[in-house]
């Protein structure tokens, strides 16, 4: 089953979207033992979990969809009490009339409120396909894949769109990274490589040390995965992500040189030694789970491995252009690592560009920015993928002096 939204709600009444969403979690219930849940099926099919289990409270960022936003997602098994999971077992896109319903649990009485915004273009969005494919130890690897409408899937140019966190996943649904690359041409790729939550307390823990090794071949594996099938060009590919994304980008293009035509990292940790030794003070409890995934500075063994599982450690094997982007004013991922990473691309002769935002933090909030970085994306990868440029727009301007 997959979580389509989690929503804040009192413990007997949930707030619902009911369209027919993809089957795409395979956690089973054994794997986080004693996590009780209780289930409501409402007449259309749609399944309602609810998570009983008490934990702390976790922030849930309804704007993960564009590229400058990590998704902040508490893993199942730490979840509030009074907080939902909305899951569907359906394999089909957006209903066109997926409706927000209220359910009142201890009643089973069900009360319409409306739809979705974008469920009245539901038959002119592209298809977003979930999926598996199986790493090369075996383990299987949920991909969803979002397909340009009109065009036959056949040797298409692909870009790999990789989550934050990496405690962290991809969900079905309105995603408008994706669908904004779907329309200029392109097959979408997002991996919820091991590390990622959502899938189950094993597939999490794996991802604990196998930052730049088991977590990047996942994503390696899936883009393979694609090109065999035939649905991807070899040639045309390119990786994209922010913040640990963004990590993921770099070292793509550093690690598997041959792989990716380009490579866009947004806010991106460009050395992780440096990144974990300069922790902002205000990551708090964060910091313990950075160190149980990534290492604890005071370990000289960990800091070893930090060093030489970042993208700096392997930039003399980048080829292929690289774009940069981080907001002025980051906290949480610095720029100068940005700034420290550009300046030896520079040195290396290495193609890049860099775009630097005012009025931005590691989350690129404003409509301005949002307009003006994907304008960049779109030409980038125009020009080294051969995707469709939109072209300058007014609102170009408006974006530019407002």
């Amino acid at each position: 089953m997959v979580p389509a939204n989690v929503v804040e709600s009192p413990a007997n009444r949930l707030v619902t979207p009911t369209s027919r969403m993809a089957a795409m979690n395979r956690r089973s219930r054994e794997d986080s033992p004693g996590l009780a849940v209780a289930i409501n099926r409402l007449g259309d099919g749609a399944v309602v979990n609810i998570s009983q289990q008490d934990g702390e409270e976790q922030r849930h960022d309804d704007d993960e969809e564009h590229p400058g936003n990590q998704q902040d997602d508490a893993p199942h098994d730490q979840q509030p009490k009074g907080q939902a999971e909305i899951v569907h077992d359906e394999e089909e896109g957006i209903a066109p009339d997926a409706p927000y319903r209220l359910v009142e649990l201890d009643t089973g009485e069900v009360e319409h409120l409306g739809a979705h915004a974008m469920t009245r273009h539901a038959r002119r969005l592209p298809d977003t396909l979930v999926e598996t494919v199986t790493a090369r130890d075996g383990l299987e690897i949920p991909v969803l894949l979002t397909l340009p409408k009109g065009v036959a899937p056949a040797k298409l140019p692909m870009v790999a769109v990789i989550h934050g966190g990496p405690i962290s996943h991809d969900r079905w649904g309105y995603h408008r990274t994706s669908l904004f690359l779907a329309d200029r041409g392109y097959v979408v790729l997002r991996v919820n490589y091991r590390g990622s939550t959502g899938f189950g307390r094993r597939h999490q823990r794996a991802g604990d040390h196998e930052y730049g090794r088991a977590m990047q071949d996942d994503i390696v594996d899936a883009v393979r995965a694609m090109i065999e099938r035939g649905l991807a060009d070899p040639n045309h590919i390119a990786i994209m992500g922010a913040s640990w994304g963004g990590y993921s980008a770099l070292m793509g293009v550093a690690r598997d040189p041959d792989l990716f035509a380009a490579a866009i990292a947004i806010s991106a940790a460009t050395d992780l030694e440096r990144q974990t030794v300069h922790a902002p003070h205000f990551w708090g409890v964060d910091q313990t789970f950075w160190t149980q995934i990534i290492g604890d500075p005071e370990n000289p063994d960990h800091r070893a491995e930090m060093r030489a599982n970042s993208p700096v450690a392997f930039i003399e094997n980048i080829e292929a252009p690289v774009m940069l982007v981080h907001g002025v004013n980051d906290r949480v991922v610095d720029r100068s690592g940005t700034e420290l990473f550009a300046r030896r691309l520079q040195e290396l002769g290495k193609p890049h560009e860099t775009h630097y935002f005012e009025k931005e933090g590691h989350r690129l909030r404003r409509w301005q920015t949002r307009v003006l970085l994907m304008r960049r994306i779109e030409a980038f990868l125009a020009a080294h993928l051969g995707g469709r440029d939109g072209g300058f727009d007014y609102v170009e301007l408006a974006a530019e002096y407002l």
